[in-house]
């Protein structure tokens, strides 16, 4: 009966030594998920930040631009060259949409036109069109060596 005892005791303490390492490893877990989740929570406040700081700049250049961009400082005169020669080929690409735009043709109708044209080729090519159906097999050719690809298929 002894080795009986001693084996129920052995069971005993191994299953308290289990019990014990479980309850740290959950702490050690615990701790690490609230570390991760802080850790994301501050990333995604940086990214935040840097997304502000990105929109202060972009709005501080634009001011500046607009009050200086005449007669920049020589540090910021090719940012305002680049920026006036980037605004005037705007202006001119504006310009000549707007002249298209006042030759009288009407871009709607010509887009209605283009998607019922579209239509009727699908729908005539469905007609006419067969499946060619073709079969590969990748074990095949892996077998006997070959890099090929599968085939297309052709509708």
């Amino acid at each position: 009966m002894t080795n009986f005892d001693d084996l129920k005791q052995i069971a005993k303490d191994t299953m308290e030594t289990i019990a014990d390492k479980s309850v740290e490893l959950y702490k050690i877990a615990e701790e690490k998920t609230k570390v991760l989740a802080r850790t994301t929570k501050l990333t995604t406040e940086i990214a935040l930040e840097k997304g502000n700081i990105r929109r202060f700049y972009r709005e501080l250049g634009q001011l500046y631009f607009e009050q200086h961009g005449a007669s920049p400082e020589p540090a910021f005169e090719p940012g305002c060259t680049a920026i006036a020669a980037c605004l005037l080929v705007i202006a001119e690409k504006q310009k000549e949409i707007d002249d298209l735009k006042a030759s009288g043709v009407d871009i709607d109708d010509i887009e209605d036109d283009v998607l019922e044209d579209d239509e009727n080729d699908i729908a005539t090519s469905q007609k006419t069109s067969s499946v060619s159906e073709t079969i590969w097999d990748a074990e095949d050719d892996m077998q006997e060596g070959s890099k090929t690809t599968p085939p297309e298929f052709k509708l």
